[in-house]
């Protein structure tokens, strides 16, 4: 018996070292040969009806998000008298928010609602007025306290300029925009903006190299292999190397930490000895796991869906739950905001 079992896995490695093979020799169970099974049927009556509740239920939620939200609403920012800058009436030219003073450690009572984000260049501004800033008769306001340049956030908040500002007022601009991350989500959104096609140049790249390799897997898997395994008995020979050239550089000789870095030196060179042992007596799984990277390297040129499949589904996914969340905001912006 042992020895037909001998012969049996002698056979199997015969066969994954034939580059040619095809599992002829393989049995498939009937059932299973052309695809799924085809014989199906729902084993769970209860659990389908509760789940198409919920999705007419969803659908439902839906509809009346629709007909009765509005996310602009919450993202509509708002002064210090409670107006929301452009939607209120009378407001709706003045579509940003705007601190006129923050020499203060709290803004808020300082917001208005404005037309353009101000600069040190033009300081004087058209606003709506509010209990604190009062606008004059032209409809103008002035920043008050230390003048600084704003820009635009989220198309909604004119924020300070950090590089603007002088240091007395850089501490109030850390503890309020600091503490809220707000000049870090901002600086994250301009970077996505404008690096758009660069990530666009990253996937395709990234496609590329992903066929260029299964094609060098194909035609020099054993080369590769035979790399990657000396390359890495290369680099803990280094790292051997290193330790024990650190401790006689830095330390005189018969100094305790240099004998400590002699013996991680040596330890590190008998885990080489360790290593290269290893692939020795691995060197027939090896070669097998050589024809099995080509084999495979073989199936993906072949069934292109393998490496696309993926992508499409990280692509669908993201897309989900970009349309569930803005599904959320409209259910969020329904009723009295």
């Amino acid at each position: 018996m042992a020895e037909e079992s001998r012969r049996s896995v002698a056979d199997t490695r015969n066969s994954l070292a034939d580059p040619d093979y095809k599992g002829e020799d393989y049995t498939i169970d009937p059932a299973l040969e052309r695809g799924p099974l085809t014989n199906r049927r729902c084993t769970d009556v209860f659990c389908l009806l509760v789940f198409l509740v919920a999705v007419g239920f969803g659908g439902y939620i839906g509809i009346y998000a629709l007909e009765h939200g509005d996310p602009t609403a919450i993202m509509a920012p708002m002064d210090a008298d409670g107006y929301f800058c452009g939607r209120d009436a009378g407001y709706e030219d003045y579509k940003y928010l705007f601190f006129a003073d923050i020499e203060y450690s709290l803004w808020l009572p300082w917001a208005v609602c404005v037309k353009e984000c101000p600069t040190i260049e033009e300081p004087i501004f058209y606003c709506k007025s509010t209990e604190n800033v009062k606008a004059s008769a032209d409809g103008t306001c002035e920043i008050k306290g230390t003048d600084y340049t704003s820009s635009l956030f989220l198309d909604r908040w004119c924020l300070p300029v950090y590089d603007t500002l002088p240091p007395d007022i850089k501490s109030n601009y850390d503890n309020v925009i600091g503490s809220l991350g707000l000049d870090d989500v901002q600086s994250y959104v301009r970077d996505i903006e404008r690096a758009a096609n660069v990530y666009l140049i990253c996937i395709v790249t990234c496609l590329v190299l992903i066929f260029a390799y299964n094609w060098m897997l194909r035609c020099f898997a054993e080369i590769l292999t035979w790399i990657a395994i000396f390359a890495v008995a290369g680099g803990i020979f280094a790292m051997g190397w290193f330790v024990k050239d650190y401790g006689i550089s830095n330390y005189p000789e018969g100094d305790t930490t240099q004998k400590w870095l002699n013996i991680a030196a040596y330890t590190i060179w008998v885990l080489l000895g360790i290593y290269l042992l290893m692939i020795c007596c691995s060197y027939y799984s090896i070669k097998i796991s050589v024809r099995v990277l080509k084999t495979a390297s073989k199936i993906i040129t072949r069934n292109m869906r393998m490496v696309i499949v993926p992508v499409i589904g990280i692509v669908v996914v993201t897309c989900w739950i970009a349309f569930s969340v803005y599904f959320l905001l409209w259910v969020m912006s329904c009723g009295e905001i």
